[in-house]
């Protein structure tokens, strides 16, 4: 563990911020180390509450059982002080992008956007516009810093340029980016999140991108095809005139024998017109 936090402060670094293990107590009858990670009061911006979130989750990155022995349960003290801006602008991406890249965090990991955009959307409630994660620029520096990074499994290679900013996000990217062979581990959510960005960003263009989400994909997560076709049931019921196009696509992935439970929960939400999955009407 005081590994761990060594090279997290070399990232954090940047930040000018210094996280500590503050607590690491051993429990033997149940073979396992309760401990707790301490930050000092800093500012509530997006960089720092990203930082702070993806860098506590520490099951999530490193294997955290050793002869015998587990993590037994890990607290967070300390971190962002204040009430944090309702929207996110372009300095703050930036920013946030830039920490990231240095501490190999990627844009699809972070659990706070994606909940974000699921209230955002109405998934599974109302639409809340209250929960808007970042304004329209830094929207489309954010999927295309989640696209680029997709498509190279990792930031290698990867650098946010001043482009991304005005450049639109092309389908032919989003389609190479979803589809491309990734061996490095995904949370969850990711392909959640970035279905809602796509929803979100391109409208009813993100058709194509949200079905490709949904092809048979090596190493895929058990829930991948539902992350996609969430959003496509909530895309055709927003826009109706797209719903035989996504049929069509689906039963094209059928008759390929590309199919399980999962697509075929997707197929019945559009032929009964949900709003989403989880909705009765």
């Amino acid at each position: 563990m005081l590994e761990i936090v060594a090279r997290d402060n070399t990232s954090l670094a940047a930040l000018q911020l210094e996280m500590q293990l503050g607590g690491f107590h051993m429990a033997p009858k149940y073979r396992q180390c309760p401990m707790q990670i301490s930050y000092p009061p800093c500012p509530p911006t997006f960089a720092y509450n990203l930082a702070v979130s993806a860098l506590a989750d520490v099951v999530q990155r490193f294997e955290m059982r050793t002869h015998g022995w587990g993590w037994g349960s890990i607290g967070r003290t300390g971190g962002p002080v204040g009430s944090t801006a309702s929207v996110t602008g372009l300095h703050e991406t930036r920013v946030a992008l830039a920490w990231m890249r240095r501490a190999d965090v990627l844009p699809l990991d972070v659990a706070s956007v994606h909940e974000g955009y699921t209230r955002l959307l109405g998934i599974p409630s109302d639409p809340d516009e209250r929960y808007r994660v970042f304004d329209d620029v830094a929207e489309r520096v954010w999927l295309r810093a989640s696209l680029e990074t997709l498509l190279a499994g990792g930031w290698a290679g990867v650098e946010p340029s001043e482009r991304w900013e005005s450049e639109a996000i092309s389908i032919d990217l989003v389609e190479r980016a979803v589809r491309a062979p990734n061996d490095r581990p995904q949370k969850n959510d990711a392909m959640h999140t970035l279905a809602c960005l796509l929803a979100r960003h391109l409208d009813r263009d993100a058709l194509p991108g949200l079905l490709a989400i949904m092809e048979t994909h090596p190493n895929a997560l058990w829930n991948r095809y539902r992350s996609g076709g969430e959003l496509v049931v909530w895309l055709c019921h927003r826009h109706r005139d797209l719903k035989g196009r996504a049929l069509a696509e689906l039963d094209a992935q059928q008759a390929r024998g590309d199919w399980n439970p999962e697509k075929q929960q997707v197929r019945d939400a559009l032929d009964q017109g949900k709003r989403h999955l989880w909705s009765n009407g």
